[in-house]
């Protein structure tokens, strides 16, 4: 496996990448792209939540230059935009007992929030039907009432 150096010649000023360098030469320098996929598809899953998979893969296309970047969002109205989200959101994220990960949940809820409160009130109308179609539980349509 190259190092990430050799891809990216900014890497100083990117400790993140650093780290994760590191951490999977100590595990395999010959690690396989399937299993580093494998790997932070667990990681994904464990630390950050589902609701954080459609931003992560937006941010991840973006920086690898891939067809849907986060600027592609321009193109969906704000309803769209807004109906595209809107499931990720956890309306019991308050009892989320890890900060890192309660932190990424509150601001994910915040992000959906501001969308939902952007609309038109005709746009709203349609967005608070789909949340009411999609979630049973009361908390999470009061939310956005």
């Amino acid at each position: 496996m190259k190092n990430l150096k050799e891809y990216y010649s900014n890497l100083e000023e990117n400790e993140v990448a650093k780290a994760i360098d590191n951490a999977i030469a100590s595990v395999d320098e010959n690690l396989s792209y399937k299993d580093f996929a494998i790997g932070v598809a667990a990681i994904l899953k464990d630390e950050y939540g589902s609701h954080n998979f459609s931003p992560f893969m937006e941010v991840l296309h973006a920086e690898l230059g891939m067809n849907e970047s986060i600027n592609e969002n321009e193109d969906l109205s704000s309803l769209d935009d807004f109906l595209k989200y809107f499931k990720s959101y956890d309306a019991y994220y308050e009892y989320i007992d890890d900060g890192g990960q309660y932190r990424r949940a509150k601001d994910n809820n915040d992000r959906i929030l501001a969308r939902f409160n952007a609309l038109s009130p005709e746009d709203k109308e349609v967005a608070l039907k789909a949340v009411m179609d999609h979630f049973k539980d009361e908390r999470a349509i009061n939310a956005f009432k």
